[in-house]
């Protein structure tokens, strides 16, 4: 127990009440949005490192064949771009418990518009590897990319509600409704 006891009275003095003008920083500050991304983003990472497609070796003849091969997310340009950008995500996510920048619109849209750049990437990308085959490591990449924009976009109109509300004010009780 960290309260004081007044010795004179006897009675437990009241902790001092917290700054209402200071945010919590750190990792309490942290958000289960903030979570969500930065789980997401792990995830993509992993399900984009993962073998899409393994491509078998063939005989050509007189002895030659060629080599098996496989294929992960990391050798197409877009979806390494949108792993970088899913990457800056939970980092702008993260980053927001500790610093205190001053934006006139809620930091969560930053977050929100970097994830639905990855997801803008991420889909037409793994349309087009559908003709080689069904890769569950691709589908698993696009859903962490659509989850990350699916949460990020809840708490980007939680947060724009918010600012209306405060932006109208209290309601004016002497003026009738009408």
């Amino acid at each position: 127990m960290t309260e004081d006891v007044d010795a004179a009275v006897g009675q437990p003095t009241p902790a001092p009440a917290a700054d209402p003008g200071r945010a919590r920083s750190g990792w309490r500050a942290l958000g289960l949005t903030d979570g969500v991304v930065v789980a997401c983003a792990v995830l993509y990472l992993v399900c984009t490192a993962l073998p899409w497609f393994r491509f078998e070796g063939r005989e050509l003849g007189a002895g030659a064949r060629t080599l098996d091969s496989t294929v992960n997310g990391f050798d197409s340009a877009m979806l390494s771009c949108a792993a970088v950008v899913l990457v800056l995500a939970a980092v702008w996510s993260v980053a927001s418990a500790w610093t205190a920048t001053r934006l006139p619109f809620p930091r969560v849209l930053i977050t929100t518009g970097l994830a639905a750049v990855s997801v803008l990437l991420t889909v037409p990308e793994w349309l087009t590897t559908v003709d080689v085959g069904f890769s569950l490591p691709g589908l698993l990449t696009v859903l962490c990319a659509t989850a990350a924009l699916a949460w990020t976009a809840r708490a980007s109109l939680t947060a724009l509600r918010s600012v209306d509300d405060e932006a109208a004010g209290p309601p004016d009780l002497a003026q009738p409704a009408g």
